[in-house]
């Protein structure tokens, strides 16, 4: 879930030699990564990748990277850490692992999307001294509130088509998240799920028609779910495996990547939508999460955290 109560400090590094660390069974640039954090005692977790793929850390050092997410032209990511006095977003370049610092405030930023205009970064933060959802305009540095209602909020998606936000909700009386969405042009608020447990990460289908996310009842005990942008379940074949969770869509919507907890494994698979022609990517015993598909489909990038409180994003190339 989302941090917004402190600050995340730093960790300590990790050596390849302590015992938890798990070595993987290397190809192509990871063998090289693997050298370099010998040599230079670099703190980089490692997961094993699938050796028909390869994957790299885009970011490294004692952070809480989080919550990348792809610009539409696929040169760059935005996401979150603690690189700041507080919780910021940052933007990287593919290009040049360019690091530039986005926002600056007094509060703690959380979970930046791309806007599909390429022009906004849409984000939550704690400066009201509640959750909720912002936008900030890249070439007026500007942040402004998307919507005015009593309900926290984080965690925000846009549609396709910008007329809708999908979001993790909770208005004063209630206990848990919910999934709720926002309709800019009728100032609509609707609460989409009722479930125990807290409904996260929401994520939009590529043609607006559907929704993903997954419900949390305990720690690490997740079940996710893939509903219609009104509500009603579907393709419950694709969500049946439990602990399945982080689910995120291709650009042609016809496939989803997500992470799978298997006892003291964490998995990242693709398959297509219906379940089928399940992939396994990576495995780690250090937590993956977040994936994002690429918009061109040819790379997914993920979170993977550490035992010491630092976590990197990695970039994996599918072809």
């Amino acid at each position: 879930m989302h941090s917004h109560n402190g600050i995340i400090k730093e960790g300590h590094p990790i050596n390849l030699d302590d015992t938890f660390f798990q070595k993987p069974n290397f190809a192509g640039m990871n063998k090289l990564l693997l050298l370099l954090s010998l040599l230079f005692n670099l703190s980089i977790a490692f997961p094993q990748i699938n050796t028909d793929f390869e994957a790299y850390p885009l970011t490294n050092g004692h952070f809480i990277d989080s919550h990348p997410s792809w610009s539409p032209d696929g040169e760059s990511l935005v996401f979150a850490s603690n690189r700041s006095d507080y919780q910021q977003i940052f933007s990287i370049t593919l290009k040049d692992t360019c690091i530039k610092q986005l926002t600056f405030t007094d509060a703690i930023n959380n979970n930046p999307s791309w806007h599909p205009d390429g022009e906004h970064i849409i984000f939550d933060s704690d400066l009201s001294g509640k959750l909720e959802i912002y936008a900030l305009n890249l070439f007026q540095s500007k942040n402004t509130k998307l919507f005015n209602r009593n309900v926290e909020a984080w965690g925000g998606r846009l549609n396709s088509l910008s007329n809708l936000l999908v979001f993790s909700g909770k208005r004063p009386y209630e206990k848990q998240w919910s999934i709720y969405s926002y309709d800019f042009k009728y100032n609509n608020l609707n609460k989409i799920t009722s479930h125990e447990g807290d409904c996260l990460f929401p994520r939009w289908s590529p043609d607006a028609a559907y929704i993903s996310y997954f419900k949390q009842t305990g720690y690490e005990t997740f079940t996710p779910a893939i509903i219609h942008w009104y509500g009603k379940e579907t393709f419950a074949s694709a969500v049946k495996q439990p602990n399945m969770y982080d689910i995120n869509w291709s650009p042609d919507g016809y496939k989803i990547v997500y992470v799978v907890k298997e006892t003291d494994l964490y998995k990242l698979y693709i398959s297509r939508r219906d379940g089928t022609e399940k992939v396994l990517l990576a495995t780690s015993t250090f937590k993956i999460s977040q994936p994002e598909w690429s918009p061109a489909g040819d790379k997914v990038v993920f979170c993977l955290k550490n035992d010491f409180q630092q976590q990197n994003i990695w970039l994996l190339k599918l072809y």
